[in-house]
């Protein structure tokens, strides 16, 4: 079975099975990669050299070489067709065998032709589905169905080799048109047409290298059709702030209908948590000596751990909130706005939030992820020092972070006029 990239509570590694000839069976093998991890600078680079890694494995794997062979009880490595492997050890690491003992010689593989196209991309679906969570491999699926459609409707019989950048900037050019008619989009062109097909396109191109350095790594193709396709220039995204009045509105509101929306309130606003993470946060993060959650890599958006402060009003209410809970039990289960073991579905918040806004006669500009909009730009014009809110956000630098700043103020006017200089 080819190598791949997981991740368990102890770290990152590479896992891979091969073939035992002592016990005649696949055995699994584990290279730790906590190291690689430590000294890349950024996720992006140590999943370039983890990629890397993973091909040279694949290909050595490809070309008969094993891991497990024994000559008197000490692990040998066999590799056969050295000369043909990529990056094989040199002829001097290569280990004799025993005198008056014939090891046994793994059967060189055949090279196969490239699969089809949309036999890739089942496999890519099935093997991510056991590693990605729920949210991530909606975006996953959502993108290989649609490509997966169109090269049915047009390519039937391609396969991964011959998905080239032509084809890919063909996919792309469907996407981008396919916004643009009408019926379902059309209520969507009204706002920002252009934003929106450009963020489409984006999304669809950053899946697309995705998904073909993996098929890259599990050695379907060796090329990425989408690698040197450019991204589409995006309109600045529009952030909304709301009022402090209005957010003591909302409080009170949930604090009558829904006590338990109005930690998730206090969380996204104090706490600079996104909806999203907040469904993934777990009793036992929760740390009320230091008087923060301590958010883990896999709570969070960019992968990186991150603690986030509790102000006083959020603690009383989280103390209040979890009193018979268990450690592992997360903050806000399915259906209950309690603690439990299956973890709330963000839509849920989604509409907890609408049916808010509609009582209150709010705009729809006005959503939950407007809460941590508001709070950055409040610690920002509070003068809160601008690394300290690069931390608490999660931000990976100054620039996303002080992109908040830049909202639109009913009040700068007015202050202006009452604090600028005369002439």
């Amino acid at each position: 079975m080819p190598a791949v990239l997981r991740q368990n509570g102890s770290g990152w590694y590479i896992e891979y099975y091969a073939f035992n000839q002592i016990t005649k069976a696949l055995e699994r093998k584990r290279v730790k990669l906590n190291k690689e991890r430590k000294k890349a600078r950024t996720f992006a680079e140590f999943r370039a050299q983890a990629n890397q890694m993973i091909i040279e494995i694949n290909c050595k794997l490809a070309s008969g070489w094993s891991p497990f062979c024994f000559y008197e009880g000490q692990p040998q490595y066999i590799i056969t067709q050295v000369s043909q492997v990529p990056n094989a050890m040199p002829i001097a690491m290569q280990y004799a065998p025993v005198p008056n003992e014939t090891p046994v010689q793994a059967t060189p593989q055949k090279k196969s032709s490239s699969p089809l196209f949309t036999t890739m991309i089942d496999k890519f679906l099935k093997i991510k589905g056991l590693e990605l969570t729920l949210s991530t491999m909606r975006s996953y699926s959502s993108f290989c169905h649609n490509i997966k459609k169109w090269a049915e409707e047009k390519y039937p019989k391609i396969t991964c080799e011959e998905f080239t950048q032509r084809l890919a900037v063909e996919y792309l050019d469907h996407v981008f048109e396919g916004n643009n008619s009408k019926g379902k989009h059309q209520a969507r062109k009204k706002i920002s047409e252009d934003h929106v097909c450009a963020r489409t396109y984006n999304n669809n191109l950053k899946m697309g290298r995705a998904v073909f350095s993996w098929a890259i790594s599990h050695c379907y193709t060796e090329i990425n059709p989408f690698e040197k396709i450019q991204t589409k220039r995006e309109q600045v995204k529009q952030r909304t702030i709301i009022p402090a009045e209005v957010r003591q509105q909302i409080l009170e509101y949930y604090r009558v209908k829904n006590p338990a929306f109005e930690i998730i309130c206090r969380m996204v606003f104090t706490s600079l948590i996104r909806p999203i993470e907040i469904t993934r946060v777990r009793v036992s993060m929760i740390n009320f000596e230091q008087h923060c959650f301590e958010l883990l890599s896999d709570v969070t958006k960019n992968h990186r751990g991150r603690n986030s402060r509790i102000d006083k009003p959020l603690e009383d209410l989280l103390r209040k909130h979890i009193e018979g809970a268990n450690a592992d039990d997360f903050l806000f289960a399915d259906k209950a706005w309690k603690c439990g073991k299956v973890p709330m579905n963000s839509h849920s918040f989604t509409l907890v939030w609408a049916e808010m806004r509609e009582t209150l006669g709010l705009p729809e500009t006005y959503q939950l992820y407007s809460l941590r909009d508001s709070g950055i730009n409040g610690m920002l014009k509070a003068n809160v020092n601008d690394l300290d809110v690069m931390q608490a956000a999660g931000h990976s630098d100054l620039k996303m972070t002080t992109r908040y700043a830049n909202h639109v103020d009913s009040n700068l006017i007015n202050r202006l006029n009452e604090q600028a200089p005369d002439f």
